[in-house]
């Protein structure tokens, strides 16, 4: 399993809550039959102490194991931020 891009990234909150960032997003998956566009919804919440918690929310449906796609995910996502592509 390879995640191969994040599609229509939208910040979906600009509150006044500035450690908060949440994001809606289509994650374009390559499983070993196929290629699946998989909705998903993310929260990076950076800590005090320069950190960052990652949550992710699955909106559709996969038959695939969920543990390893979301550390896919959060590995995916976390380099994308890390290299400022994500919208601020």
């Amino acid at each position: 399993m390879k995640i191969l891009k994040l599609s229509n990234i939208e910040r979906i909150d600009k509150t006044s809550i500035y450690y908060l960032r949440t994001y809606t997003a289509n994650a374009v998956v390559q499983l070993p039959i196929q290629n699946i566009d998989l909705p998903i919804k993310f929260t990076i919440e950076n800590t005090p102490l320069g950190g960052s918690n990652l949550t992710i929310e699955l909106k559709g449906l996969i038959q695939y194991p969920i543990i390893p796609l979301r550390k896919k995910l959060s590995e995916y996502i976390r380099e994308i931020d890390s290299n400022g592509i994500l919208p601020c």
